[in-house]
């Protein structure tokens, strides 16, 4: 059975990127300790220690460190290696594929109703059987997709709307002369110095 190919690790990071990049996996991201926000295709998510973000293979995403606090996480990159049946999409990948980008990201340990989440997550990252690896994986994407209707029960913050906005907007203009006034005046927003 070699459903993934899989790259967990565990982390405490002095000085991580903090610039928007992708990837051309699947991520998940568990935020462990330190003050951040983490923003996905624009949409904007304040995180608290046991956060997890998913993010697709190829959505934008950048961390920001609000102030220098000792900053851990860990990082799952995978991505689906062969044929998956339309039951195992289902089972483990309806938390990556059946949401728009920047949508839906973010999943609170409140979500879930054990902390098995955390232990898949932990073992990924020192199991070095390939097999046993997968299994950690396919547990937390089933846990992941079976409580993704609450995280859509989630209403996005006001901020995280207008950035959305904002940065479509500046997606579907990039040919045109944009700058600051003609943002400001198409979104109502106030320009301040």
């Amino acid at each position: 059975m070699n459903l993934f190919q899989i790259r967990a690790v565990k982390l405490d990071d002095e000085n991580p990127v903090q610039e928007p990049h992708i990837h051309n996996e699947y991520e998940i991201f568990c935020f462990l300790a330190g003050d951040a926000i983490y923003s996905v295709e624009g949409t904007i998510y304040r995180l608290s220690p046991g956060d997890i973000l998913i993010m697709k293979n190829a959505e934008t995403h950048n961390l920001t460190l609000k102030k220098k606090s000792p900053y851990k996480r860990i990082t799952v990159h995978f991505k689906p290696i062969g044929e998956m049946s339309d039951d195992m999409i289902q089972t483990f990948m309806t938390a990556f594929i059946d949401r728009p980008i920047g949508r839906y990201n973010l999943y609170s340990s409140t979500h879930f109703k054990t902390n098995q989440w955390l232990y898949y997550l932990e073992r990924m990252c020192t199991e070095t059987d390939k097999i046993k690896q997968q299994v950690y994986l396919m547990a937390l994407l089933q846990e992941l997709s079976s409580t993704f209707p609450l995280v859509k029960e989630q209403l996005p913050t006001a901020d995280s709307d207008i950035v959305i906005k904002v940065t479509h907007y500046i997606d579907r203009h990039l040919t045109d002369s944009l700058n600051l006034d003609v943002i400001c005046k198409r979104f109502l927003l106030a320009k301040r110095n």
